[in-house]
């Protein structure tokens, strides 16, 4: 796990995949880098389009760190994060509240969930953690209560 802790990381890279207008995600915590694995498109036109470029990325701990305080720096700013950026975070804050690691995230062919595999803190055999989008919305519907911030304002 990284020391900020998944959920920062996640959301960062999320931001980024957004931007791209990503789809058919997959992440991999491999040695202290995220590999990351995607389809994009230069443009929103090209998404409707059907236009995609398969990308295939490492980020190694020192890009990270950049992404995260341009993440950092958007908080406050009226920032609405897109549909990667908020499910990743949600994902990354079960992660590490359930202390994971070594996580393999896949987005699901619909875009309607993820599927996360983990090592198992006991024996080191893979696990698996599936959350759809209802669920991860339940979650960010029960984390913006707790914290009175309401359904407009970003976390």
């Amino acid at each position: 796990m990284r020391p900020s802790g998944y959920e920062d990381v996640l959301r960062a890279l999320g931001a980024l995949l957004d931007a791209s207008h990503a789809r058919s995600v997959s992440i991999r915590d491999v040695a202290g880098e995220f590999q990351v694995c995607a389809i994009v498109a230069d443009s929103l036109d090209h998404r409707l389009a059907g236009t995609w470029t398969r990308i295939d990325h490492t980020f190694s701990l020192d890009a990270l760190a950049t992404e995260q305080r341009v993440a950092f720096a958007r908080r406050g700013t009226g920032h609405q994060a897109g549909p990667i950026e908020r499910s990743l975070r949600l994902v990354g804050r079960q992660a590490d509240e359930r202390s994971l690691k070594g996580l393999i995230l896949m987005q699901h062919h619909t875009d309607e969930g993820w599927v996360v595999w983990h090592e198992a803190r006991a024996d080191g055999r893979p696990r698996m953690l599936a959350m759809t989008s209802g669920e991860l919305g339940t979650l960010e519907a029960m984390t913006r209560a707790a914290s009175g911030r309401g359904p407009d304002v970003d976390l």
